[in-house]
This record gives C-alpha cells, structure tokens and sequence, in this order.
C-alpha cells in the first residue's frame, strides 16, 4: 500500500493505491467425491492465488471531507482448474463519500455525512450518517443505511485513542 499527500493552503489531497493478494485453497481431506476420479477434481487447482489492486483519492480541510476509491479493479476471476465454474468475479467495487462539520459552538460540533456504494453487477447500497460532537472528546450518532437498517453509535476520544461503539439495528 502507498499514499502520496498534497498540501494546499489549508487543505490536503491524498492518493492512494494498494496491490492486492488473494490465495484460496482447497482442503482435500473435506473433499467428498460422488464419483471417484470425478474429472473436474482431477484437474483443479487445490491452491489459487489471484492479483488485485485497490486506489483512492480523498481530500479535506478543516470542515470538509470527501473521497472517492474503487477496489478490486482487476475484477479478476476464482477458478480452481482449467475446466468447469468460472463465473465467480471479484466485482469491482466503487465508493463515494463526504461529509461537512458544523461548528454550531465552541464545544459543539454537528457532522452530516453520506457513503454511496456501487458494485458492476449493478447493486448499490447508500448511508446517511450524522454525528453530535461534544468538546471534540464525546460524540454519539445515527446512521440509515440502504435495506432497512439503522446504526446508533457512540464513543470516547482519550489522548491518542479513540474508543467507540456502534450497534445495528
């Protein structure tokens, strides 16, 4: 993985990109045959490595953030021998993302944010989130996410440490 960052006045620009691996592997003494010799365990593959790459771009000021990243860009394919399924793709995966924070106080911080996901196959899944900052130090929060589900959350900034908790509902 790399990041390259870029300072602009008072905001930054970051890039990044990670190159991925993935090994699979078959446990043949799980393997139940119905049929000995069966031609496609024959020429599999017991053991799959497969390339991948992910990259992203985020930016942000001080109240500002957004991003964009997509992973798995190689969309590549699971197949464990030279005959048979290969229809499992690793689709790719898009993300957008931003958020603002409200300065309503001194102490208290208001901070709007949306996740957009969006998959090849055509799926998509959305979250609109907001959080309530106290003294930079507390802070609680809802989020709805696409399909009927909602996050409450709550945490704790301790020096260096952030501690939270978030529960689905």
């Amino acid at each position: 993985t790399y990041a390259y960052h870029i300072k602009l006045d008072e905001s930054q620009l970051s890039f990044g990109l990670s190159l991925v691996g993935y090994q699979y592997k078959l446990n043949e003494d799980k393997i139940i045959l119905d049929v000995d010799g069966d031609n496609l365990w024959l020429g599999a593959h017991k053991s799959v490595f497969i390339p991948d790459a992910d990259a992203g771009v985020y930016f942000t000021t001080r109240d500002l953030w957004a991003g964009f990243s997509v992973d798995q860009m190689f969309e590549s394919v699971l197949k464990f021998g030279d005959a048979g399924y290969d229809k499992f793709v690793m689709e790719r995966q898009y993300y957008l993302m931003g958020g603002y924070d409200f300065r309503v106080s001194r102490d208290v911080i208001l901070s709007p944010s949306v996740f957009l996901k969006y998959s090849e196959s055509g799926s998509y899944q959305a979250e609109f989130s907001g959080k309530y900052y106290y003294q930079q130090s507390y802070w609680a929060g809802l989020t709805y996410r696409t399909g009927q589900a909602l996050v409450i959350m709550a945490g704790v900034s301790v020096d260096r440490f952030i501690f939270g908790y978030a529960y689905d509902i």
